[in-house]
């Protein structure tokens, strides 16, 4: 196995990590405190969620198209992808990037019903991780709309990164509904 199909497998077992620490808690949270929404537009817990497998949901089929035709990379994307995951990794607010309106939460959603999609959504992740080639580990999969081309790695490290940008948002909103917990 070559250093970078193995640091897919290593990144992607972070992913699950990330994932499992975060359904925990949230599973402790009563369904009022998961529903809860501090200001109008604002997102609830479950919302978050449902934003945050919606995105990787849908890059997942990205990344298996991007295997089937893949993208040369040039060194104008390492800045950009470096710079995301930067910004990412801050407790400042972005919009939804246009034309990525699928990944805007459903407002009727439930945790029980995202959290089974995301369950869905990682095994999918981990059969195309398991089924990589030496050749796939170093080429773009996904075309994202502020970093450019990323490899499958890169994809990995956005999603945890991704985690941990909405987890300031999550730290939020368990101060902010502290009261609602039965």
């Amino acid at each position: 196995m070559s250093v970078e199909l193995s640091e897919c497998s290593r990144i992607f077992r972070e992913l699950e990590t990330q994932r499992a620490e975060l359904l925990a808690e949230l599973a402790g949270w009563s369904p009022s405190r998961l529903s809860f929404c501090p200001a109008d537009g604002a997102w609830s817990a479950v919302e978050v969620l449902d934003h945050i497998v919606r995105a990787e949901a849908g890059t997942i089929g990205d990344i298996r198209a991007g295997l089937q035709n893949p993208h040369a990379l040039g060194s104008e994307e390492r800045p950009r992808i470096a710079a995301l995951d930067r910004a990412l990794r801050s407790d400042q607010s972005f919009q939804v990037p246009p034309g990525a309106q699928a990944i805007y939460p459903n407002a009727q959603t439930t945790f029980s019903e995202v959290a089974g999609r995301w369950e869905q959504a990682r095994t999918q992740l981990g059969s195309v991780v398991e089924a990589l080639a030496p050749q796939d580990a170093c080429c773009g999969v996904f075309c994202h709309p502020f970093a450019g081309w990323m490899t499958v790695a890169d994809v990995l490290e956005h999603f945890s990164a991704h985690l941990y940008h909405h987890g300031f948002q999550l730290a939020r909103l368990r101060v902010s509904s502290a009261g609602l917990q039965s």
